[in-house]
């Protein structure tokens, strides 16, 4: 189904082993990387309000500015 189901790469993720839970997502790929293993959309989460959501934001908004430049 590879050819026929759209593939969607999700750029962070919220690392939950550790305690205290930090309320973090931490990107582990880059636009070009789903570009390159034939994503069609990436997606990402923040966590709006939490002591990183600045970072967050900052980082998510030029990775989809990077998706949008890609097609």
């Amino acid at each position: 189904y590879a050819h026929r189901i759209p593939f969607l790469v999700k750029l962070n993720h919220n690392e939950t082993l550790s305690y205290p839970n930090t309320y973090d997502q931490t990107l582990y790929a880059s636009v070009e990387q789903a570009f390159n293993m034939g994503a069609v959309s990436v997606g990402a989460t923040i966590y709006f309000g939490s002591e990183e959501s600045r970072r967050q934001i900052e980082e998510i908004s030029a990775a989809f500015e990077r998706a949008h430049e890609l097609g």
